[in-house]
């Protein structure tokens, strides 16, 4: 904590607005961009939702899935219904899935990622740029202003929003039983707990954006870019929360800044 009581940071860019009306209460770094990591999965989901997906096809995971990503349970030549590929996206940020519900969408992946800017624009996500969907390039960046909007526009999509808030979920494919446990620690926690999603990747550090329900049951979102650590992305996201609702500032007073 600096002396004010404001909550000092790690994280190289912080923000926390009330959903509802749009009151800033915290902010760090806010209109720079920074890389968000599997953050994109948000704007992916968006995209993806567009292109009328019938959620009990089954796909046939293919090797260029499994080329370059990241640690993952999902191995060729599996056959997973769009159901469970989408639940793996969104709670534990699997690329295999992601790569997988993109290509066999209908939708070339340079069109799909083309779109994720267009959306990116008139949603008037600032500073916000991707190169592909699922977050292992550096070159996918945002503000923490942008996320936050970016997250609010996901968990309204009655289907993305369920996702977010399950701790677990399991199906099995054609091969093997899988256990899904999502990467929000948060839902584990004291918070109530509305919507959420992860990102890592070494270029951006541990990146972290949540819904969370006041005592009052209004909304707040915070967002955390470019952490050191998986712990202290929870961590300063809890403090940021406890901070926010023991000390939320009157409508007209200006956000506190970190020093």
């Amino acid at each position: 904590m600096t002396r004010n009581g404001i909550p000092r940071l790690h994280a190289k860019a912080a923000y926390v607005v009330d959903a509802t009306n749009n009151r800033v209460l915290f902010q760090k770094n806010p209109e720079r961009p920074f890389p968000i990591a599997s953050l994109t999965k948000l704007m992916t989901a968006l995209v993806f939702f567009e292109t009328n997906p019938e959620f009990d096809r089954v796909v046939e995971i293919a090797p260029e899935d499994v080329r370059r990503s990241s640690r993952s349970h999902i191995r060729p030549r599996e056959e997973i219904t769009v159901r469970d590929l989408l639940h793996a996206a969104i709670m534990s940020s699997d690329n295999v899935a992601t790569k997988a519900l993109v290509r066999t969408c209908g939708v070339p992946r340079e069109e799909f990622v083309r779109r994720m800017n267009a959306h990116a624009e008139s949603m008037g996500l600032s500073g916000a740029h991707f190169v592909e969907p699922t977050g292992l390039s550096e070159q996918n960046v945002a503000t923490v202003q942008a996320c936050a909007t970016l997250l609010r526009a996901a968990a309204a999509n009655p289907i993305v929003g369920a996702m977010m808030q399950k701790q677990t979920y399991t199906f099995t494919s054609n091969r093997k039983l899988h256990r899904l446990v999502n990467t929000n620690r948060l839902l584990r926690s004291k918070f109530r707990v509305t919507g959420g999603k992860t990102g890592f990747i070494n270029e951006a550090g541990y990146c972290f954006a949540t819904l969370v329900e006041t005592p009052s049951g209004s909304e707040v979102t915070a967002v955390l870019l470019g952490a050191p650590s998986n712990r202290l992305r929870f961590a300063e996201a809890r403090r940021l929360l406890d901070w926010t609702f023991r000390f939320g500032l009157p409508r007209n007073d200006a956000a506190p800044t970190e020093d």
